[in-house]
């Protein structure tokens, strides 16, 4: 095929995928947990869909809020399963984590993320999860609905809360990434878990300023599509007015010398070491 005849480069990066799926080994289990945040649900369920697509196999687990937050059937058909477990179907907690590769919480709340890093286990799924904590067991976590900044939050008319509160909120992401738990952007979801090796140290690739606020500047709308290009003269600099700062939003600004954020953004491990792939800086402003 000619070179100017081409498929489309995302097209031809998502065949890439399911091929090196096919060659590879084993395929991956996971179990993913919802609790009942809806901010970043969207982005979860997408990456979630990728995975699914690259081979791995999914069991699932829907908390009460989560029933009330997310409709099953699109996790259903997101993770490629014919059912979901939830608190009343008394399914054992063990034998949900039994012979699993990965644990991903997928949607997080503030009352969640508040409950495990106090170590309260009150629900049957903060039960399984401390279980899994306490048996070493790998995690990968979607923060975006337990993030004080979260833009999702401030659009539902939750983003004036007094500083004290705020890093109370980011005080217990702090503590569950001391735990061992992998926290990531609900877009970076795919690329956290396509490279978390079975064997290795946990928590790598926790966000570098997870005890910090948020970001503030001009954030790129580029498609994902184009994350690859080069977004402007090498000399250019990028202000990115985010919460949380992903791997796909460094992408997006390839080609770029300086990528600036606020003082009190989160950069994700995944970005960060997108920006040192790509040979970026990343300033606080």
């Amino acid at each position: 095929m000619m070179k100017d005849q081409g498929l489309p480069e995302a097209i031809v990066d998502e065949i890439v995928r399911k091929v090196m799926a096919q060659l590879g080994g084993p395929s991956r289990t996971a179990l993913v947990c919802f609790s009942g945040a809806g901010i970043g649900s969207r982005e979860a369920l997408d990456s979630l869909g990728r995975l699914r697509d690259e081979g791995w196999k999914f069991r699932a687990f829907m908390s009460d809020g989560a029933l009330q937050a997310l409709n099953p059937e699109d996790v259903k058909k997101s993770l490629g399963v014919s059912r979901v477990e939830t608190n009343k179907d008394h399914a054992p907690l063990k034998e949900l984590r039994q012979g699993v590769d990965e644990i991903i919480l997928a949607t997080m709340t503030v009352n969640t993320a508040a409950k495990l890093a106090a170590g309260v286990c009150d629900s049957p799924m903060l039960t399984m999860i401390a279980q899994a904590i306490m048996a070493g067991e790998h995690f990968t976590c979607a923060i975006d609905g337990a993030w004080p900044e979260s833009p999702g939050r401030a659009a539902l008319g939750m983003g004036k809360a007094p500083e004290a509160y705020r890093q109370r909120m980011r005080g217990n992401l702090a503590d569950l990434s001391s735990y061992g738990m992998k926290l990531v952007a609900a877009e970076d979801l795919h690329d956290a878990c396509a490279g978390t090796p079975v064997e290795g140290a946990i928590g790598k690739g926790a966000p570098e300023a997870v005890n910090r606020p948020a970001p503030a500047a001009e954030q790129s709308g580029a498609p994902a599509s184009e994350a690859v290009k080069p977004a402007a003269p090498v000399t250019a600099v990028s202000v990115l007015e985010k919460h949380i700062i992903s791997r796909v939003d460094i992408c997006r600004c390839r080609g770029q010398k300086t990528v600036k954020v606020a003082a009190d953004a989160i950069v994700t491990g995944f970005a960060a070491d997108a920006a040192k792939e790509f040979g970026m800086t990343i300033e606080r402003l």
